[in-house]
């Protein structure tokens, strides 16, 4: 990818609010300082995932596929500190999608960093997703107030040859 990042709606108000029901019961811990994670992904964001990788493998005219995926739920006092998602042989190209907002949210912006090291806020809209190079540095301020709910996908090259299957 050349740019810094790419903003897209890929997922469906549908999707969103089946994702908004599957998280329900991780929603209730709204107080909690820390991202809270689910570690199963429903079958209903197959379509999506599919979405996902057939428009970073169109814009790169690579192949890609799925290497990990995660759900995040930033409640008040929670924050994910700066860094980059190529921690893992394979990790190309990270996304993630903004699935909620509290009418109440302040802080939590999402930010990635360019080559001069300067934060630059992607100002994401609910169902929006930002696909940028797994080595950038990025990462989301703290929630001063209100949460919010994101889903992330790192994407690898299909044709990679090695051990490149993680889950975190």
């Amino acid at each position: 990818m050349k740019e810094l990042f790419i903003k897209k709606r890929l997922i469906t108000q549908s999707e969103l609010d089946q994702l908004m029901f599957y998280w329900h019961d991780d929603i209730m811990f709204r107080d909690t300082r820390q991202p809270i994670i689910k570690n199963e992904y429903p079958e209903f964001l197959e379509a999506f995932r599919n979405r996902t990788v057939e428009c970073v493998s169109k814009h790169n005219d690579e192949q890609y596929s799925v290497h990990t995926e995660r759900g995040w739920i930033y409640a008040q006092g929670a924050k994910f500190e700066k860094h980059h998602d190529k921690n893992f042989p394979n990790r190309e190209i990270s996304c993630l999608t903004l699935i909620h907002k509290s009418n109440d949210l302040d802080g939590g912006q999402f930010l990635v960093y360019d080559s001069q090291d300067k934060g630059i806020d992607s100002e994401l809209e609910v169902g929006e997703t930002i696909f940028f190079d797994s080595g950038s540095y990025h990462e989301v301020l703290p929630i001063l107030k209100g949460w919010r709910g994101s889903y992330g996908i790192c994407l690898g090259l299909t044709n990679f040859v090695g051990s490149d299957q993680h889950k975190l």
